[in-house]
């Protein structure tokens, strides 16, 4: 039986850039540091949710990990939208 990969939903903790991969994505390419600082947030889905802090919107499966904000706090505070 073959299974298909998860897509899951990473944030970058030092410039909020979120991508949707089955793996980790490259660290290389940030643009507020030497490279990019990945947090899985969670399992993209179709709740849709954004950060009260930096400002991002997810889709997620679930309730999103609050690790990785690049707000002044560094947890996410996520709203359902």
């Amino acid at each position: 039986m073959h299974k298909s990969k998860l897509l899951k939903v990473y944030a970058c903790a030092n410039c909020a850039e979120v991508e949707v991969k089955t793996a980790t994505p490259k660290i290389r390419g940030c643009k507020k540091s030497s490279f990019h600082n990945w947090v899985c947030i969670g399992e993209h889905g179709l709740d849709k949710y954004v950060c009260k802090g930096c400002g991002i919107k997810v889709k997620i499966y679930g309730t999103p990990s609050p690790e990785g904000c690049t707000a002044e706090g560094k947890l996410h505070t996520w709203s359902k939208v």
